[in-house]
């Protein structure tokens, strides 16, 4: 049994994401865009413990937090296609990995991901 990842909305997204006391990853995706990362099932797969939580947002259902963070005021975090992983520190976006993703397993993609940005 894998991992749990929690689902946010546009409601949530303030107290689940941006209030949240460590990072957060959130996993953007949508029913078009596929679910490359198997992380839309709702599980990271295996015994993985990431040093941060994990979420994901389906945008179809949530398009307003999707469209406030595709695109940055100073483009530094422009994602437009999906899916896309973004990690949020402080309330504040702080990095993100958008198309083309590496083909790796999810627990890989993710230590990738979170260990540079941590």
């Amino acid at each position: 049994m894998g991992s749990a990842i929690k689902d946010v909305t546009d409601a949530s997204f303030q107290a689940d994401v941006l209030q949240a006391p460590g990072p957060v990853v959130v996993y953007f995706w949508s029913r078009q865009s596929g679910d490359r990362l198997g992380l839309a099932q709702g599980e990271v797969p295996g015994d993985y413990n990431p040093q941060a939580t994990i979420v994901r947002l389906n945008v179809d259902q949530n398009p307003q937090t999707w469209n406030t963070y595709r695109e940055t005021d100073d483009r530094t975090y422009d994602v437009p296609d999906l899916p896309v992983l973004m990690m949020f520190k402080q309330g504040k976006p702080a990095a993100a990995q958008g198309q083309p993703m590496p083909l790796l397993i999810p627990q890989a993609l993710l230590d990738m991901f979170i260990g540079r940005n941590i």
